[in-house]
């Protein structure tokens, strides 16, 4: 907000999850920080010229004690406590600046750091996959194994596991043979099972194609979470596949297709990681310029 020409600082400009480590603890603390204040302040006989001076001396030594987050917050008080107090608002701003500053400067090559290892491992799991793009009409390609090729795997049922490069994970449940008009899938190993949430019309893709039917069935990672943590609980064990429709059909998931499977989820996870990070580190270059600008 601004007043008199003074621009003040404002919480959420800032990216939460950088301004704060701890979101749920800060609240907390800030909580019972404020009340302390609050009683304390009220039992000075100052001004509130004092009191603003005060609180901003209090958030200098806390700073330099390095309890930045409690400095931060007493920084807060006094924008909420001494709205009329435009001098030591704006030493609090720039404060409050200043301590994100140098946070993010000291964040981001520790993120930096993490992207290089997280990107250096994806790339030599990418070796057995091939990226599925059209540059021109798909911002985020598909990566699929390259054992997982539908030149390779024409005329079988299986399932096939993609992640995107955000780390998205699904798979598509292929089905060769007979219609059933299949919507979930459900796996067995011995008198343990998971099934997936049925899948709506338009995740499902039925044809025929020289008297054989294709059925492709997407289930998102959303929409399978069960049965994806049944997968990598259990990969070392027999299982079996039920496709459930008009009718049912099963068949064996055999050892090389689960490998393939969990790690195609394991890479699934690595991608989302650094989509993570990659994400915050673009706030918090957001979050330094805007408070550069400010210092500035």
């Amino acid at each position: 907000m601004a007043s008199q020409g003074i621009y003040f600082f404002d919480l959420q400009v800032l990216p939460q999850n950088i301004w704060f480590h701890n979101l749920e603890k800060y609240k907390k603390m800030k909580k019972t920080l404020l009340v302390f204040l609050t009683v304390l302040l009220v039992a000075c006989a100052e001004t509130d010229e004092q009191k603003a001076n005060k609180l901003l001396q209090k958030a200098r030594d806390f700073y330099v004690a390095q309890q930045a987050d409690t400095a931060k917050i007493i920084l807060e008080s006094i924008h909420t406590l001494y709205p009329r107090q435009v001098n030591y608002r704006r030493q609090a701003d720039t404060l409050l600046w200043t301590i994100t500053f140098n946070e993010i400067t000291r964040q981001i090559p520790q993120i930096d750091s993490t992207l290089f290892f997280l990107c250096n491992s994806a790339e030599k799991i990418a070796k057995d996959y091939k990226l599925q793009k059209d540059e021109k009409y798909q911002p985020i390609g598909d990566y699929e194994h390259i054992s997982m090729s539908n030149a390779i795997n024409t005329g079988r049922s299986h399932l096939k596991p993609i992640t995107d490069e955000h780390g998205n994970f699904r798979f598509i449940s292929n089905l060769a043979g007979n219609p059933i008009h299949h919507k979930a899938v459900e796996i067995e190993s011995g008198d343990i099972s998971a099934e997936t949430a049925t899948a709506s019309e338009v995740e499902c893709n039925y044809y025929s194609d020289f008297g054989v039917t294709y059925e492709m069935v997407n289930f998102s990672e959303e929409k399978a979470k069960n049965f994806i943590l049944f997968v990598k609980n259990n990969a070392d064990k027999k299982l079996k596949i039920r496709l459930k429709g008009d009718k049912e059909y099963s068949y064996t998931f055999n050892s090389k297709d689960v490998r393939v499977f969990v790690e195609t989820f394991d890479f699934a996870l690595l991608l989302k990681d650094i989509h993570r990070n990659r994400q915050k580190k673009s706030e918090m270059e957001k979050t330094l310029n805007f408070v550069r600008n400010r210092l500035q």
